[in-house]
């Protein structure tokens, strides 16, 4: 009789789910803590097991494999990668750091970096090439070694001493070109024909679909891009090679060279393998077999080499991230990043709010986007700018809703071979009307707007349809241009002239005066200081906005598992946050750090420099 009344039956089944449900819990929480745990241990390189001490003389090594990035090495990103099994990033911060203590620690004597498996933009290689040339300055060997090289690998090495290369090893340098395919035919086949609107005749987004070539705009552009960037890295691989920069340019005209020809022509300077030339290293200086350092490890043994001043006001520079496909919302592909007005209204508004933030280095990297969020996000940083110095960094590419933003920015600075300009606005309308005909599908739209045919994918827009989209363009661009006229302090005629949605090389923009200054992050954090009122020669803390995000269990109503996994891992958020302990890491790291400075043989993590 009990066994059937109603309510005994509904808490006996809440039970059950509730016994499953803590089962689970207890399941994933001990399995990913075990997890995470072999996580943070293998974060050690094997040669961090027994490593020479901060006061024995060794070699330095570089093995540069992943991908190049100006990101903020962050502790629970680098765990959670671990724990997924993804691969590292390269930190540039971390790279140009073990250079510039390299330089004037006299237990380095020389070093030797690998950079086979490295991978990144022009712009990446440019930053961590002018660290190899500053390393120069202080005479010790370096080498730069690769399997082989493309034209930016080479721009990279050639600011070494000394190039190396593997018997049978090739050189390419194509040096940087345009690829472009046009599908007017392809598309006219399958009875497609695209309507563009656009202002600005060098606004060439969706010309492959409406041509079946390079307009003249398009060739003049793409022709000025590719030769200012080719002038440039010949320019830089001449100077550093001590020869003519006529002779590189011929290098670069004919593009491949074996491994014995690039030594005869002095492309390289040493044809030999890599224990080989370690080996030479270390009997050049004196040194034991395994008297080698791997950068990583040698950055955690060697925070005071420097001797900078560290200030302890709290005072710093806040620093946030805009890179992706500019939006109106975040959108839910969460394995792809996008700069979005929620987001970014947040990080600014974090970053006017606080106190000890003197300065904010809003560092881009965006193709553009959305017209309306580029002005919005515009308008949110403009906000942040009226309170306090507000300094642009562009990276690999800040065109167009990228160049947008920065426009509200006291300062920009690009790399020489950033790309960027683009101002301009396009966009476009698909119309299928020999569908009907060819594949017998007839489409109809019902109803009572005029611009009915605007959506009628089946039919040409009208003359007034085309009308009314132009004006739209108009007034977007004419805004675009507004904002880029108060931002340079030139006039609306002077921005039309240098706007019409040309692209530019950071070098081009800058003798054009739509960027301040050349160079990457570090002279950012520089000019952040200057506008900042703080200490040039002291170095301070970089505040980075920190997003609590969402928690796995509230992921898991909306999204499934794997989707959660992944939603966590890509934000840096959720799981690993849950864990209270990591936040002691950063604490227990330096700690350690500091007792392998006074001898003790173990392992540390990096955490990270001021600037």
């Amino acid at each position: 009789m009990l066994e059937n009344n109603i309510l005994v039956r509904f808490f006996k089944r809440v039970f059950k789910i509730i016994k499953l449900y803590l089962i689970v819990i207890g399941l994933l929480v001990t399995t990913g803590y075990f997890f995470l745990l072999y996580s943070i241990y293998s974060m050690r390189s094997d040669s961090a097991m027994n490593f020479p001490s901060a006061r024995e003389n060794i070699v330095l090594t570089l093995d540069l494999e992943g991908q190049l990035t100006t990101s903020a090495p962050n502790l629970r990103d680098q765990i959670w990668a671990n724990f997924l099994g993804e691969g590292p990033n390269v930190y540039l911060s971390q790279v140009t750091d073990t250079l510039e203590r390299a330089a004037v620690d006299k237990y380095v004597k020389s070093v030797f970096m690998d950079i086979s498996k490295l991978e990144g933009g022009l712009s990446h290689f440019t930053a961590l090439r002018r660290a190899l040339d500053n390393f120069r300055a202080s005479k010790k060997p370096l080498i730069v070694y690769s399997l082989g090289y493309d034209h930016k690998k080479f721009f990279l090495a050639s600011a070494a001493p000394t190039v190396a290369l593997p018997p049978l090893g090739s050189v390419e340098i194509l040096g940087p070109m345009a690829h472009l395919f046009y599908f007017a035919d392809a598309l006219g086949k399958l009875g497609i024909e695209i309507e563009v609107f656009r202002a600005g005749k060098y606004k060439s987004a969706f010309e492959p679909l409406v041509a079946n070539k390079p307009t003249e705009p398009t060739l003049e552009e793409y022709t000025a891009i590719t030769q200012s960037v080719a002038s440039f890295m010949q320019q830089s691989i001449a100077t550093s090679r001590g020869i003519e920069a006529s002779v590189v340019e011929s290098w670069f005209k004919r593009s491949l060279f074996t491994s014995e020809e690039t030594l005869s022509m002095q492309l390289v300077d040493r044809v030999a393998y890599q224990s080989e030339i370690l080996a030479e290293l270390l009997k050049e200086a004196k040194l034991k077999d395994d008297a080698t350092l791997e950068y990583r490890d040698y950055l955690s043994v060697s925070d005071g080499v420097l001797k900078k001043k560290v200030d302890t006001s709290g005072n710093g520079i806040a620093f946030i991230e805009a890179e992706g496909e500019v939006w109106t919302s975040a959108g839910n592909d969460a394995s792809s990043k996008n700069i979005n007005i929620d987001d970014m209204k947040k990080q600014f508004d974090w970053a006017r709010k606080l106190k000890e933030a003197k300065a904010v280095v809003l560092r881009i990297d965006s193709p553009g986007g959305s017209a309306l969020a580029s002005e919005i996000i515009w308008y949110e940083l403009n906000k942040l700018a009226a309170v306090k110095p507000v300094i642009i960094s562009m990276g690999e590419v800040a065109a167009s809703g990228g160049y947008y933003i920065a426009a509200a920015g006291q300062k920009i600075l690009a790399e020489p071979t950033t790309i960027t300009g683009s101002i301009g606005v396009i966009g476009m309308v698909p119309k299928a009307p020999k569908v009907a005909e060819k594949f017998g599908i007839n489409m109809f739209v019902i109803g009572e707007s005029d611009r009915k045919g605007l959506v009628d994918f089946s039919r040409p827009s009208t003359p007034e349809d085309k009308e009314l989209v132009g004006k739209s363009i108009d007034e977007v661009y004419h805004k675009f241009l507004q904002r880029v006229a108060d931002s340079r302090k030139i006039s609306i005629e002077q921005a039309h002239a240098l706007a019409q949605g040309r692209v530019y090389t950071g070098m081009q923009a800058k003798e054009l005066g739509l960027v301040d200054e050349l160079g990457g992050l570090k002279e950012a954090y520089k000019e952040a200081k200057i506008l900042g009122g703080l200490k040039t020669d002291s170095s301070y803390p970089v505040f980075h906005y920190k997003n609590e995000g969402m928690s796995l269990f509230s992921c898991l109503r909306k999204h499934s598992l794997g989707k959660c996994i992944q939603k966590m891992s890509k934000q840096s958020r959720g799981v690993v946050s849950r864990f209270g302990w990591l936040h002691n890491l950063p604490k227990q790291a330096e700690s350690l750090a500091q007792r392998i400075q006074e001898g003790e043989k173990s392992w540390a993590l990096w955490i990270g420099k001021p600037y």
